[in-house]
C-alpha cells in the first residue's frame, strides 16, 4: 500500500499526514487534483455503464 501511496503523492493526486490519534497512522487524501481526476473519471464511468444496455432491445433492457 505504501508503494501506491507514494506513487499517489508524486503524482500530486494525495497527500498524506500524521494521524493525530494515533502518530504511527498516516492519514491519506485527495489533493485538489486528486478530486478533479476522481471526478472526471466517475464521470465518464457513469457514462459509460449509461451506454452499456444502449445497444438492447427495449424488452431486454
Amino acid at each position: 500500500m505504501t508503494k501506491r501511496v507514494d506513487r499517489l503523492i508524486a503524482r500530486g493526486l494525495v497527500s498524506r499526514l500524521v494521524s493525530q490519534a494515533d502518530a504511527r497512522g498516516r492519514r491519506v487524501g485527495l489533493t485538489p487534483a486528486g478530486l478533479a481526476l476522481t471526478d472526471r473519471l466517475i464521470e465518464e464511468h457513469l457514462d459509460n455503464e449509461a451506454a452499456i444496455p444502449r445497444g438492447l432491445a427495449d424488452d431486454d433492457r
